[in-house]
């Protein structure tokens, strides 16, 4: 009977400690969180020559970029519930060797190129999740002049029913013959507090 006792008061500080120790993150801690590769929203994979980044962004995470870490807690509830069904990426394109991706298909192809990235690489995006394919609903192509030979794409597709394990598909001759299917399933995200 004492061992009960003994076995209970160890269980009930257990779990009292376990409690004490839980802390949310702050949004500076949950933004670097979904930012990091460990936690599979983010992946960043090389394929043939190119180097592709993708970061599935959850909607709160999308909320503290937007509108800044000191967002207050009605904007953020506003802000979820009006984008409630949508889910964001991020995804940004580099050449293995360095080069600029529009510079690499040649000068004379500039204008044709950017023209391509800029409108019609949209249709050759597709989300797969649970068995179907989605179109981004939402697609830009940011033609940043910094010092980067990368390129970055915002995508928004209409939230699946279900969350699981997601795919984003590329396919475009100009990257590759098959399509590049980068698979992205992210663990459930962890709490913060404003």
């Amino acid at each position: 009977m004492r061992n009960i006792i003994y076995i209970g008061v160890f269980f009930a500080g257990l779990i009292f400690f376990l409690f004490m120790m839980y802390k949310p993150l702050t949004p500076q801690q949950y933004i670097k969180w979904v930012e990091g590769y460990e936690n599979g929203w983010h992946q960043k994979t090389i394929y043939n020559d190119w180097i592709i980044d993708v970061q599935k962004q959850p909607l709160p995470y999308v909320a503290l970029n937007r509108y800044g870490v000191t967002i207050s807690d009605e904007d953020l509830d506003f802000f979820l519930k009006e984008q409630q069904e949508e889910q964001y990426y991020i995804f940004n394109i580099a050449r293995n060797d360095g080069k600029d991706l529009i510079e690499y298909f040649g000068e004379d192809q500039r204008k044709s190129t950017l023209n391509y990235f800029s409108f019609t690489f949209q249709k050759a995006i597709k989300l797969s999740s649970n068995g179907k394919e989605i179109s981004p609903n939402l697609f830009h192509f940011e033609r940043d002049n910094n010092l980067s030979n990368s390129r970055s794409f915002l995508l928004s597709f209409n939230k699946p029913p279900k969350e699981g394990l997601t795919t984003l598909i590329i396919n475009s001759p100009l990257l590759s013959p098959t399509p590049i299917k980068i698979p992205i399933e992210g663990k459930k995200t962890p709490a913060f507090t404003l």
